[in-house]
């Protein structure tokens, strides 16, 4: 996968593009992500994703900064495995979310060549959200990918912060389809697990991940390759 911060520099070839944040890459942006790399196969196209670092609502103040469900490069590493060829990165400013919509297209995708957007049936761009689907369709041809729910609500990036918060592992992974990963460093605890017959490593996570409920998980531990 080719990554991209400068969007007049990027390749010229036709693409369909995938537009979003992508924070977690659960099922129901997998299955946005597969929508456009299918379109691309079938129309001999490039696939491409369009992503803002930092997250929107970091710079907006819509909520604190509590790290990312996927942060950048295992992010990217996902959007490899799926069969995305280019990750385009959108520095994400202030004077980004002052944007029009006009601007914001003007300026994020009249310089590519796109034969098909994606996006989610939510997708909101330019300031306050004004830019809405319909307006991308009048630049080009756009397919939406309907709502997706998970426990009758929304499958959405917020939802799994809320299981992660309230320790709710086993609906993450539902979500994500996969198990949720993290990795920090292991610290000196108050060694309790050795007393109990349980050895516990008490794990200092990055700051880039979404904090976890403090507790005691279950875990796979990958060293050399090997699973433990």
């Amino acid at each position: 996968i080719r990554v991209s911060e400068n969007i007049s520099a990027t390749m010229k070839e036709r693409l369909v593009v995938a537009m979003g944040q992508f924070d977690g890459l659960h099922h129901a942006h997998l299955t946005l992500l597969q929508k456009a790399t299918s379109i691309a196969k079938e129309k001999q196209c490039k696939s491409a994703v369009i992503s803002f670092d930092p997250h929107p609502d970091f710079i907006l103040k819509k909520r604190e900064n509590h790290g990312y469900i996927t942060p950048l490069k295992e992010k990217r590493d996902l959007m490899e495995s799926v069969g995305i060829d280019y990750f385009i990165l959108v520095h994400f400013t202030e004077s980004v979310a002052q944007m029009s919509p006009t601007l914001f297209i003007d300026t994020f995708l009249t310089p590519l060549q796109i034969d098909t957007l994606v996006v989610g049936f939510d997708f909101r761009f330019g300031h306050k959200g004004a830019g809405q689907i319909e307006d991308l369709k009048k630049h080009t041809h756009v397919e939406v990918i309907d709502e997706i729910k998970y426990d009758n609500k929304k499958m959405g990036s917020e939802l799994v912060r809320d299981y992660l918060e309230s320790g709710q592992i086993r609906h993450v992974t539902n979500i994500l389809g996969r198990y949720y990963n993290i990795t920090g460093k292991v610290i000196t605890g108050n060694q309790v697990g050795r007393k109990i017959g349980i050895r516990t490593a008490n794990l200092l996570i990055d700051e880039d991940y979404h904090f976890l409920k403090k507790g005691v998980y279950a875990v796979f531990v990958k060293i050399d390759q090997k699973s433990y």
